[in-house]
C-alpha cells in the first residue's frame, strides 16, 4: 500500500520521474539518458561513444587519442508541473591498456506539495524536496587490440516519501575489428553487457534490481575525406524482478561527422511504452567539445527531454 501511495503522490505532484512513466522498476535514475550524445541517438548504451563512458561503454576510452577526459551534462526533464534537472559528471584516465573512470549523477525532481494517507485521502504536510543521485567507479582493461573488458560499481539513492537506496555492478566485454564491403572499409564496435546487477532496500523492504542484459554497438565508415558515417544499434532485456515482468527495449541512431569537428545525430527508441525520436549536435574546437541532444516522445503522457554537455580532453 505504501508503494502504491508513493506513486499516486508523485502523479498528483506532477514530478513522476521519467523512468517510472514507462515501468515501475526501482531507482529510475539508473535508466535516464547517459549523456547528450547518447540521447541524440535514441539513448544507446554501446558503440564508440565520445562521452560519459562510465554510463555507456567504458572500453570506448581506448578508441581515442586523449589520455584524460572530463565532461559535464545538464538535462532538462519537463514534468506536468515543472522541470526536473539532471546533472551528470564523468572523468576517465587511460594508462596504456588500463583505464579508470568515475562518475556521478544528481537529479533535482522539484518539491512535493500533495500528500495522501493509506486511505488515499489528502493530508496537510510540510513541502518536501524530491531528489535522487548515484556515484560510480569503474575499471577497464584492453586484453588485445580487438578485445577489452570492463566492470563498474555504483550506489544510487532516491528521496521521496521514503528513501530508496541500492548498489549495482555492471559488466561488459567489447570487441572491435574491421572488414571490407565492396571495397569500402568498415569498422565495428560490439559490446555484450550485464547492467544493474544489484539490490535495493527501503523501509525494511529489499530485493533485486531489474538487471538488464544487452548487446549492441556501431559500424563506421569514411564516406569522403574527413567525413564519417556511423550507425548505432542497442538492444536490451530487463529481467523480471519484484513482480515486474520481463521487458525489452531497442535503441538506434545515425551519426554523421564532417571536418572531424562537427557531428549531427538522429535516433529513436522503443520499449516500455516510452517510445521517442531524438536528435543531437556536437562541435569540437581544440580540447573542448560541446554536445546537445533532445527527445520527442511518441506518447502524449510523456514529455520532451533536453540535454547539453561540455567535454574537456587532454
Amino acid at each position: 500500500m505504501k508503494k502504491t501511495s508513493l506513486y499516486i503522490v508523485l502523479l498528483l505532484s506532477g514530478f513522476l520521474p521519467l523512468g517510472l512513466q514507462a515501468q515501475s522498476r526501482m531507482l529510475p535514475i539508473i535508466e535516464l539518458p547517459a549523456s547528450a550524445e547518447a540521447l541524440g541517438m535514441g539513448g544507446v548504451y554501446t558503440g564508440d561513444q565520445q562521452t560519459a563512458w562510465i554510463y555507456t561503454n567504458p572500453t570506448a576510452v581506448f578508441n581515442h587519442a586523449q589520455t584524460w577526459t572530463a565532461d559535464y551534462h545538464l538535462g532538462f526533464l519537463p514534468q506536468n508541473n515543472g522541470t526536473s534537472y539532471l546533472h551528470t559528471f564523468h572523468a576517465a584516465q587511460r594508462l596504456g591498456n588500463h583505464a579508470v573512470l568515475v562518475g556521478g549523477r544528481y537529479e533535482n525532481m522539484g518539491t512535493l506539495n500533495t500528500f495522501v494517507d493509506d486511505d488515499m485521502q489528502e493530508v496537510s504536510k510540510e513541502k518536501m524536496r524530491l531528489s535522487s543521485y548515484r556515484f560510480d567507479a569503474g575499471y577497464t582493461f584492453r586484453i588485445s587490440r580487438k578485445w577489452a573488458v570492463y566492470t563498474t560499481v555504483g550506489y544510487a539513492s532516491e528521496r521521496t516519501l521514503t528513501t530508496i537506496s541500492g548498489w549495482m555492478i555492471n559488466l561488459g566485454i567489447n570487441h572491435v575489428d574491421s572488414f571490407t564491403l565492396s571495397r569500402l572499409p568498415l569498422r565495428y564496435n560490439l559490446t555484450l553487457n550485464g547492467l544493474q546487477l544489484g539490490r535495493y532496500a527501503y523501509s525494511g523492504h529489499h530485493g533485486w534490481l531489474s538487471s538488464r542484459i544487452g548487446l549492441g554497438g556501431n559500424i563506421s565508415m569514411n564516406i569522403a575525406p574527413k567525413q564519417q558515417l556511423s550507425v548505432f544499434l542497442d538492444a536490451g532485456t530487463f529481467l523480471p524482478s519484484n513482480g515486474v515482468k520481463v521487458s525489452t527495449e531497442l535503441s538506434g541512431g545515425i551519426a554523421y561527422t564532417f571536418l572531424q569537428m562537427v557531428s549531427v545525430r538522429i535516433g529513436g527508441h522503443t520499449g516500455d511504452k516510452d517510445d521517442f525520436l531524438s536528435c543531437g549536435f556536437s562541435v569540437r574546437y581544440g580540447t573542448l567539445s560541446l554536445h546537445t541532444g533532445m527527445s520527442v516522445p511518441l506518447h502524449k503522457e510523456m514529455h520532451k527531454t533536453y540535454m547539453a554537455g561540455l567535454q574537456w580532453n587532454i
